[in-house]
């Protein structure tokens, strides 16, 4: 391994750049250990010549190159002694290992750099960051890794329980500080199987929580949401001005999402035109695009009862752009970022525009919707109406289709709801054509 102190390739908000040392290993690629020295760009030695980094004319330049060279041999020294234990370590994990070492760096500092290496959108990067921040407001930012303790998160949860959060919500919180934590304990060299024995997360059982909402409509349900003509806009009575009537904007999106079977509300407020294969008529017949959820792609033929219901608003320039809805912005910033992978990757503030944006409108779908359950005298099943229940009734519909035997399997249920995890579908995912799709889009919709 080889080690040069060279300056960061960008400045701070500062503008003052980091001074780095590189670690350098054949056939590996580089990684680089940032320093607590910053200087301006003028004051640094390019040549960097008898150890001196800094320029002379820098007013500390003597005791700064005294500074970074002290670093510089710690640094030699601690990655050296991790080779000679594992001389197989890449530069990478030596730097990981190195800046999660040493009981003085608080665990705020291992944990920020935790959920930045965590390969996750920038959304969720918000949202952890969030819970992290509750979790240090409560027992102190200058708690160390050695002191996440079984009793410390007791205490954690109660302190949650006493603000009147819900069981729910607590679970959540402490299963994303368990992921923090073991991003943390990895990054410090210590094995998966070692945390299955050791880790404070072990003792802190589950509260109970409520089932979640399982609302979902039958047959009758449906009818009686579909029955009536949609007006999707009325002119304001002040100024004239169009507003949306949202009582049959939350029936056709509840509608929607139903006939794209069970098609998330967040991804169905996202959907674009592009998303759509077309006839020559040019209108949809089959819908292709990836749940931003857990980037699943997923490819359906859509029903003649989805497309007529599409047709309501195709093509109608209702959003003003490429959304098919009216209920983005067309011209915010994160309308640009069109693809999976480009909304995951867009920069924080955009995203929480976008994730404001889809919450806000997702919560008037979801009032209104109710308002047209009593209006209407919609019968629903197992709990209250929302937009996700339309993915419920799908699943209903699905699972009554396969004990009726149509065709259905549980291979064609796991794939029509795009489930990537084996606890949510509790069985394989099979890589499935469009076929085989097709044929349960049949048997579910009554084609």
């Amino acid at each position: 391994m080889t080690y040069n102190v060279e300056l960061a390739d960008k400045p701070g908000k500062s503008g003052l750049y980091h001074i780095m040392i590189r670690l350098h290993r054949k056939d590996h690629k580089p990684a680089r250990i940032q320093l607590s020295t910053e200087i301006y760009k003028k004051y640094w030695n390019p040549e960097k010549k008898d150890l001196q980094w800094i320029r002379s004319t820098h007013l500390t330049a003597k005791t700064e190159n005294s500074t970074i060279k002290k670093a510089l041999d710690k640094i030699r020294e601690t990655v050296e002694g991790y080779l000679e234990k594992e001389p197989y370590l890449s530069p990478k994990d030596c730097k990981l290992r190195y800046e999660a070492s040493g009981s003085s760096t608080t665990y705020k500092e291992l944990a920020t750099k935790a959920v930045q290496r965590h390969d996750i959108s920038q959304v969720t990067v918000s949202d952890t960051t969030h819970v992290l921040s509750g979790f240090l407001s409560i027992v102190g930012e200058s708690v160390t890794i050695e002191q996440i303790t079984p009793v410390l998160l007791q205490t954690y949860r109660q302190k949650l329980l006493e603000k009147g959060l819900k069981n729910s919500t607590i679970n959540q919180y402490i299963s994303s500080l368990r992921v923090i934590y073991e991003e943390v304990q990895q990054a410090r060299g210590v094995s998966k199987r070692e945390m299955l024995t050791t880790s404070p997360f072990l003792e802190i059982e589950k509260l109970n929580a409520k089932s979640a909402n399982k609302g979902r409509l039958r047959e009758k349900g449906l009818d009686a949401l579909k029955e009536g003509r949609y007006t999707f806009y009325r002119p304001s009575v002040g100024n004239g001005k169009l507003m949306f009537v949202w009582e049959d904007w939350a029936r056709w999106c509840w509608l929607a999402s139903y006939f794209q079977a069970g098609m998330r509300v967040g991804d169905l407020l996202r959907s674009r035109y592009e998303w759509y294969e077309l006839d020559d008529a040019g209108y949809p017949i089959r819908l292709r695009y990836q749940m931003q959820k857990n980037g699943r792609k997923i490819s359906l033929k859509l029903s003649p009862d989805a497309i007529a219901h599409l047709k309501l608003v195709w093509k109608l320039g209702l959003s003003g752009g490429t959304y098919l809805l009216p209920f983005l912005d067309q011209a915010a910033d994160y309308a640009r970022y069109r693809t999976y992978d480009q909304v995951r990757a867009m920069p924080r503030a955009f995203a929480i525009a976008l994730q404001k944006r889809i919450a806000a409108r997702t919560g008037q779908l979801n009032r209104a919707i109710r308002e047209v359950v009593v209006e209407r005298g919609v019968e629903v099943i197992g709990g209250k109406l929302s937009n996700h229940s339309a993915r419920h009734s799908v699943g209903d519909a699905a699972v009554r289709a396969m004990k009726a035997g149509k065709g259905v399997t549980i291979f064609d249920f796991q794939a029509l709801f795009g489930h990537s995890s084996v606890k949510t579908s509790e069985i394989y995912r099979g890589e499935l054509e469009d076929g085989s799709l097709d044929s349960a889009v049949d048997a579910v919709f009554g084609q």
